[in-house]
């Protein structure tokens, strides 16, 4: 195959994987919806373990951090953020503080007690049109049900949300998955599938959350696809996602999320924004911001710039 025809062949290699978005799409900036075609949805994600309340953190502990916390939320103009722990004490703060902010909170026992896995949405551009929770249970609607051997309630915040100017949808799940049991991890990584393959309108979503899984364990290879074996059978989700943060960066090793307060090094990767195909990935980052060594949680944030459309 001479030079120009080799040229061409990868040339129509990289339009496909562009087409099914494998490969991730340049972008000169944050735009607004009107500004990139009637037909396309711009979003920007991020998903943020904030540490709970009652963590006996020293110097760490949330008085001090509150206000990092606030900042971090502020300065990243997302559409959406999925907290995790976040407990009542702390969504008080923050709805205070980033008032810019709509919050939709549910707590682990299903009233007030425990954490939340609280999702914030811009309330400027997004309107809230059904939302609702489920746990990570074999009796997923029964408030602050456990299953499978997780020694605390386990659940999934989700909403879909409808773009105030174009009338477009999106989907929005935020998960925190065990940190002990990685059988429960499974099952929770089943119902999840099984929750956002069924949503009633063919939208487009995005799952965020603190896993607790690094990427060589089952949980995270069922979510992008890989056959897994749960219960003695082979499974293969039948809606294969992908890591944004892999999309954008390939194979970059620097991508660890929990920091242990900047005691843990490497830090290992946990927290994820994953979606499905088609996509474009205009921006993955892991924000590792801090202050003379003081980090906002023990678990650094990640953000994605999407567009989804035809």
């Amino acid at each position: 195959m001479n030079f120009t025809r080799k040229r061409r062949f990868w040339g129509l290699i990289l339009a496909v994987l562009v087409c099914v978005g494998l490969v991730s799409c340049e972008s000169s900036g944050r735009q607004g919806v009107g500004e990139i075609g009637a037909d396309k949805l711009r979003v920007k994600a991020m998903t943020f373990n904030i540490r709970y309340y009652r963590g006996k953190d020293g110097i760490d502990g949330w008085e001090y951090r509150k206000g990092m916390v606030a900042d971090i939320i502020r300065d990243s103009e997302a559409d959406f953020i999925g907290l995790q722990e976040a407990e009542k004490p702390q969504v008080d703060v923050l709805m205070e503080l980033v008032a810019e902010y709509g919050f939709l909170t549910t707590y682990s026992d299903g009233k007030i007690g425990g954490s939340s896995n609280t999702i914030l949405y811009r309330k400027d551009r997004w309107e809230v049109e059904r939302e609702g929770v489920f746990w990570l249970s074999d009796t997923p609607e029964v408030a602050g049900s456990k299953g499978w051997g997780n020694r605390g309630s386990r659940f999934c915040e989700w909403s879909r949300f409808v773009d105030k100017e174009s009338g477009k949808g999106i989907y929005f799940y935020n998960a925190h998955l065990d940190h002990q049991c990685e059988y429960c991890r499974d099952r929770s990584m089943i119902l999840i599938t099984e929750r956002i393959a069924g949503r009633e309108v063919d939208d487009p979503f995005v799952l965020v959350g603190d896993f607790n899984a690094r990427e060589h364990e089952q949980a995270v290879r069922f979510f992008k696809g890989k056959a897994v074996k749960v219960d003695g059978k082979r499974i293969v989700t039948p809606l294969p996602m992908v890591d944004t943060f892999r999309v954008k960066h390939g194979e970059e090793v620097d991508a660890g999320t929990f920091n242990g307060f900047g005691k843990r090094e490497p830090f290992p990767k946990i927290d994820y924004v994953l979606t499905a195909r088609p996509v474009c990935v205009l921006e993955a980052k892991v924000n590792r911001y801090n202050r003379d060594g003081r980090y906002p949680s023990d678990h650094c944030p990640v953000t994605a710039v999407l567009e989804f459309g035809k």
